[in-house]
């Protein structure tokens, strides 16, 4: 199996937010996990060879970033997933971004990496700062991304680097880009 994983909006040294390969079955069972340590720079190409065959799902993960699943992967002998973009900003690892992620940002602000505050999740943009970078996301509802003017006023007024959409419903989930 084969693709390339980008870790978004990060500038720090990715052998420092290792990039782990699962493997489930369609059921969810982990069949196998992988680490791509060779994953040396902010987008890195792997190859991994699979003794699994059939259907799964692969998942990648690393830390303070969300975790993507590439669904219905029929594994063959050169099979190939393209890119995979993990974003970043999950500075507690529950799988999302939120006002929790948030929290930790602000309570460390001002940290240096070694510093008695610091903690290398909470630095999403991995520049060895807890700094404004590290919080320019915003969090708005879903309809307002979508509505007439949403998008216009968060252009002109707001120009966060990430947003968040919330508040979004089971309809419309499938809609909402990643």
């Amino acid at each position: 199996i084969s693709g390339s994983v980008t870790r978004s909006s990060y500038i720090g040294n990715p052998a420092l937010r290792p990039v782990m390969m699962e493997i489930r079955s369609t059921g969810n069972t982990l069949l196998a996990s992988y680490p791509l340590s060779l994953l040396t720079a902010p987008t890195s190409s792997y190859v991994q060879d699979l003794l699994q065959t059939g259907t799964v799902h692969a998942y990648f993960q690393a830390p303070g970033f969300i975790r993507r699943r590439v669904s219905n992967v029929a594994l063959a002998w050169n099979t190939a997933l393209g890119t995979v973009s993990l974003p970043n900003g999950d500075a507690d690892s529950s799988g999302e971004v939120d006002a929790a992620d948030i929290d930790q940002i602000i309570l460390r602000f001002g940290s240096l990496t070694g510093g008695p505050n610091y903690a290398a999740n909470s630095d999403c943009d991995g520049s060895g700062e807890l700094d404004a970078a590290d919080i320019d996301i915003a969090i708005l509802p879903y309809w307002f991304l979508t509505s007439k003017t949403g998008p216009t006023l968060i252009a002109q007024h707001i120009r966060p680097k990430h947003l968040i959409a919330v508040h979004v419903g089971p309809s419309e989930g499938e809609q909402v880009e990643r």
